[in-house]
């Protein structure tokens, strides 16, 4: 674990003014826990056991919840021990009924922290004296009610924990579960306390152990079950283990051999070996009286051996399981005498698994007859790493009935090893094939006795290995390049076991979108149930989603980078890399519709085909402001189409259901989040001709951070431009976030890839040609947000609601968004569009490479490849296609674009 020295900090931050700071680094994240805390009225730690909702008006919904408290560290003097009543906006992501209204509030897309029913750590807070609407009823014993002093995350510890054996976690446990603590990790209980005291000023002497039920509720038995409790953050004593007296076994054990395992082993072994003796005698016997024949006047016979069917079982002791089969190339060949030799990793099962009984070898059922002798009494260890598995004839029988061997794959036998260590190379191998080959032998009928005639077989063919590292299941393949909110993961491979979302069962584990800088702590532990599809030991199938709820205190998205599969029995492996190019919001489950999510549609809210944004005076009292936002509007609008207006100011300035769409600051929000873009008015609406739903909004509000005070004494501050201009350093880009933002309010999600304007985090200091604006940031992005208008477009909405209406403003000309000739190098031309025929295709100063036509579903109708890539202008003609929009990728030498095209 990464320890920070806490004091170093402000060396390091010296050093470092001048360079890109991300908002989420370690300095970044001391200034903000470091402020976070001292702002804060009341730090406890708890437990939130019940949760309710309440409307302030229609549409508008908060939710309370019943915390109860187990140790106050800061505000002991007014917060009693007991339980405190927490309130924040919303409905948490979950959906509402108030009067016969169905509704939901959507989440802010893992900016903020939102809090669900059974979240448990230390809970940073302040009074609310009214910020929030506040519920007719307290059921606490606190009169105080709180909420959360800062909505971003970092004002949070969750973990989890049974105070009934707190006594047995260390500070990793808090680590390893925590969301935020400002990003900070301690190595040690001291780094905690001084911390809390050098760096906050608080005396741990304070602290209030409250135990962990509330104080009226507790008997004397109860209080004295739990006055050796201790809470987490306070150092658990050390208790030394009593000394085990083991008595030694008494010699009259061996009088009875049955008893005594070591005693009973050798004595098995014993027999085992006289049993392989008396075989081995038999068939050399065999051998010297009548050779087998070697150059059969017989169509070359081969027999080759294979293995299937490997798994893994056990819980406490592992097992090694797999199956062994054989096929021939020619008909009439009877199994007579086969032996195999297999080669193992000591590191892996261990040495000499014969005499220490790590190996079972089960005949299959058509070998598990009087002709055959027991496999399991016959194999041997040829070396101390290599076991000889035989099938072979029972020679103390007078007749025998042989098995015939197939040209198809047949059963010989199943091995069951005991595995030594997981997750070593099992190493295993058939081996010594010269040896193998001599003694394997057939008849040509079934009943030919031992005196008879007999052959070697013209090849033995070793098929496959089993060298597997041990425990861990196979990925063989998987589909790539997905949409979160969209696509299916469909997951190939074997010993994935059984699956399930919740419970003891496999469970599969994806990097998270919203906050993917944590290490495993980045990933989503657990999935909501309409995500999994199915689960068997060969493949999985997973509903990629854009928001789950069901892990942690924010929502998740899934976003690339290596998944986990963890089975259901424990064994774990990670993928290759998933690439998640765009991420499309979803609803949270509906319980109405069977737990379904649905992605989101945009709709026409103002009556001319889309939404109109109003700002407030936040920001209509500053022009550059408020230019900004018309430029960034303008952006999006010529990109996808989305058809946005922006209309009259406003001075609403809040987070509200209201019925207007606002972009303004929030006086409420001072660093973290930067930003933050919310969707009210959501629901669901019958589609034409069909019982299908489709989900909508009808509300957004962006609102941004009216300063970064929780990161004082770093003094960042808005950078207000547009032009090609480095961000100054301690300046976050205001132009940038605002691009950012309306991605969200196009319903497009976080992706985990630096060159894209919906990466998750805002860093400061950034140079121009890493600034959102730049065409490099947009290649998935763009993808992403014609999806949603084309999807939109196209829904045939039976409902109130009318759908989206796409429009592209006439001077959206690329040439009038660049300075100098030098800026045209590396920008394409797509025109007339919309277009009744032909269009034209035409690169600035590099040669075209590539044209793909997609339908808004993504289907591939036209390409074309240009092998000579010095040619800059094309035309395609588009006269036989139906009127529509389409998908226009082109790609030049040093770049990729995609078009929105409309063929009318």
């Amino acid at each position: 674990m990464k320890k920070i020295l806490l004091p170093f900090l402000a060396v390091v931050y010296s050093l470092t003014v001048s360079a890109q700071t991300d908002l989420n680094s370690p300095l970044m994240n001391y200034y903000f826990m470091k402020n976070v805390s001292k702002q804060s009225n009341f730090i406890f730690e708890g437990k939130m056991t019940e949760r309710f909702f309440y409307e302030e008006s229609p549409g508008n919904v908060y939710t309370a919840f019943t915390i109860q408290i187990t140790t106050i560290f800061k505000g002991g003097n007014q917060l009693q021990c007991g339980e405190v009543l927490f309130i924040q906006q919303g409905s948490s992501g979950e959906v509402v009924n108030f009067n016969g209204r169905e509704y939901w509030t959507d989440g802010s897309d893992g900016h903020t922290i939102e809090f669900r029913e059974g979240a448990q750590g230390i809970f940073f807070t302040v009074e609310n004296n009214m910020r929030y609407p506040e519920p007719n009823s307290n059921p606490t014993n606190n009169t105080i009610i709180i909420h959360n002093v800062s909505e971003g995350s970092g004002s949070f510890i969750n973990y989890k924990y049974d105070p009934r054996y707190l006594d047995t976690l260390s500070l990793n446990t808090i680590n390893n579960f925590a969301e935020g603590f400002g990003g900070l990790n301690f190595d040690d209980i001291v780094q905690v306390e001084d911390f809390f005291r050098d760096s906050i000023g608080m005396d741990t002497l304070d602290f209030v152990d409250c135990g962990w039920m509330p104080p009226a509720s507790k008997t004397k038995s109860q209080e004295k079950s739990i006055e050796n409790w201790h809470p987490i953050l306070i150092k658990p004593e050390k208790k030394l283990n009593k000394e085990i007296e083991i008595e030694t076994v008494p010699d009259k054990e061996e009088l009875y051999p049955h008893t005594n395992p070591t005693i009973h082993q050798k004595q098995v072994s014993k027999k085992r070996k006289k049993k392989v003796q008396d075989f081995e005698n038999s068939l050399n016997e065999r051998i010297r009286n009548n050779p087998p024949i070697k150059l059969a006047s017989r169509a070359g016979e081969d027999l080759t051996y294979s293995f299937k069917n490997e798994e893994y079982t056990g819980t406490t002791t592992r097992y090694f399981e797999f199956d062994i089969y054989a096929r021939t190339n020619q008909a009439n060949v009877y199994v007579d005498n086969c032996p195999i030799h297999l080669s193992y990793a000591s590191s892996a099962f261990g040495d000499s698994v014969i005499p220490n009984n790590k190996i079972t070898v089960t005949p299959a059922v058509a070998f598990n007859t009087s002709t055959y002798a027991d496999p399991n009494v016959l194999s041997t260890d040829w070396d101390k790493n290599t076991v000889a598995l035989v099938m072979g004839l029972d020679y103390q029988q007078t007749s025998y009935n042989r098995v015939l061997l197939p040209q198809t794959d047949i059963k010989l036998m199943h091995v069951k090893m005991e595995i030594k260590q997981c997750y070593q190379p099992s190493d295993m191998f058939m081996i010594n094939y010269l040896t193998v080959k001599n003694v394997c032998f057939f008849t040509k009928n079934a009943t030919e006795p031992t005196t008879g005639n007999f052959y070697i077989y013209n090849d033995v063919i070793f098929n496959n290995h089993n060298n597997y590292v041990l425990c861990q299941p196979i990925i063989t393949s998987f589909n790539n390049n997905l949409r979160a909110g969209v696509d299916m993961l469909i997951i190939n491979g074997k010993h994935f076991g059984q699956g399930s979302v919740s419970g003891n069962y496999g469970k599969i584990l994806f990097m998270d979108a919203n906050a993917p800088n944590l290490g495993y702590s980045s990933y989503i532990q657990n999935l909501d149930d309409y995500d999994l599809v199915s689960w068997n030991d060969k493949q999985i199938k997973i509903r990629l989603s854009s928001r789950i709820i069901r892990s942690g205190q924010k929502d998740r998205t899934m976003g690339s980078g290596k998944f986990i599969i963890k089975t259901n029995i424990g064994d774990s492996v990670y993928s290759d890399s998933l690439n998640v190019k765009y991420a499309i919001t979803q609803s949270p489950q509906i319980p109405s519709q069977n737990n379904k999510k649905f992605r989101y549609n945009m709709i026409d809210n103002n009556g001319m085909g889309s939404y109109t944004f109003r700002c407030d005076t936040s920001i209509s009292n500053y022009p550059i402001r408020k230019a900004i936002v018309a430029k960034a509007i303008k952006d999006w609008n010529c990109k996808t189409g989305v058809n946005w207006k922006l209309g009259l100011d406003t001075t609403l300035a809040q987070k509200k259901h209201d019925g207007i769409n606002l972009i303004f600051f929030d006086k409420s929000l001072v660093g973290k989040p930067a930003a933050e873009t919310s969707k009210k008015s959501t629901g669901l609406c019958n589609t034409v001709g069909g019982t299908a739903k489709e989900a909508y909004y009808k509300e957004i509000d962006i609102r941004f951070s009216i300063d970064f005070s929780h990161y004082l004494p770093a003094s960042i501050s808005w950078f207000f431009d547009t032009t090609a201009s480095n961000v100054p350093f301690n300046h976050v880009d205001f132009y940038g976030v605002l691009l950012h933002e309306l991605g969200h309010a196009h319903s497009i999600g976080h992706v985990i890839d630096h060159n894209d304007i919906m990466y998750w985090q805002e860093r400061t200091g950034i140079p121009a040609f890493q600034r959102n604006y730049n065409a490099s940031k947009w290649y998935n992005t763009v993808d992403a947000g014609l999806d949603v208008v084309g999807y939109s477009e196209a829904l045939g909405l039976d409902c109130s609601q009318s759908a989206l209406i796409s429009d592209i403003p006439d001077d959206c000309s690329i040439i009038d968004r660049v300075e100098n000739e030098k800026e045209l190098q590396g920008l394409i031309s797509v025109y007339p569009n919309p277009t009744t025929g032909s269009v034209n295709i035409e690169a600035f100063g590099e040669g075209l490479i590539g044209i793909s036509l997609f339908d808004i579903q993504g289907k591939l109708l036209f390409t074309e490849h240009n092998e000579s890539k010095d040619s800059k202008k094309t035309q395609i003609d588009l006269s036989s296609f139906k009127s529509g929009m389409y998908l226009l990728k082109v790609e030049t030498l040093n770049s990729k674009e995609t078009f929105r095209l409309v063929v009318e």
